[in-house]
């Protein structure tokens, strides 16, 4: 069975403000807004991988402050584990950002 273990990171700025990315997935017509998300990396923790997944997508440096949950599915022999953090963004702010 194909198994794979996924991050998620809602990033919360001072101002309470969540930071969105706007994203344009090959499955989808149009661009949709979604939060950082990625898969998890042999040799690095789930917490490691959120931090980096931070990182990589928008350049920002994030401090995890809380575990929102594990959320799995199976489809077609495929299993998926994705953990949900919420974080805040280290410099206190947050923005809008679009991936192409």
């Amino acid at each position: 069975m194909d198994t794979k273990l996924k991050v998620g990171v809602i990033v919360v700025g001072n101002d309470g403000r969540a930071l969105l990315i706007k994203e344009k997935l090959s499955k989808k017509p149009v661009p949709l807004w979604n939060t950082i998300k990625g898969s998890h990396d042999s040799g690095e923790t789930i917490f490691e991988a959120a931090i980096r997944e931070c990182k990589e997508e928008v350049s920002l440096d994030v401090e995890l402050t809380r575990s929102l949950g594990v959320y799995v599915s199976e489809k077609e022999g495929k299993i998926r584990a994705q953990f949900k953090f919420l974080a805040y963004a280290k410099d206190g702010k947050t923005g809008t950002v679009t991936i192409d």
